[in-house]
């Protein structure tokens, strides 16, 4: 398929922000929704005696998305950017990984 040639788009979820699915090339169409998340980091900067740790503010994105213009999963993301680390899951897997939080936050609130 050409850039030129029309495409058969999914319809739109009802969370989805309707910003990436208007890409104009079919392989970067995504449904998606994206917020961003103060955090304090836990930075660690070795030292000549070993490894010092900071608090470092910073923002982590979290996305949801699905192609488009394809078959696919939908996915998770978690992207601290300034430290280009990420994680990316699918749907399901965030569901358990939010309820162990769940369960760890709670064990150390108590």
């Amino acid at each position: 398929m050409t850039e030129s040639e029309p495409y058969e788009a999914s319809p739109c979820p009802p969370w989805c922000e309707q910003l990436q699915c208007q890409e104009p090339r079919p392989e970067d169409r995504f449904h998606q929704l994206a917020r961003t998340v103060p955090v304090t980091l836990r930075r660690r900067y070795p030292t000549g005696s070993g490894v010092e740790s900071h608090p470092e503010p910073a923002e982590v994105n979290v996305v949801v998305f699905t192609s488009a213009t394809a078959q696919d999963e939908t996915w998770v993301s978690l992207d601290v950017g300034d430290w280009s680390s990420t994680i990316t899951v699918t749907l399901e897997s965030m569901r358990r990984v939010h309820a162990v939080l769940g369960e760890v936050l709670g064990a150390a609130e108590a």
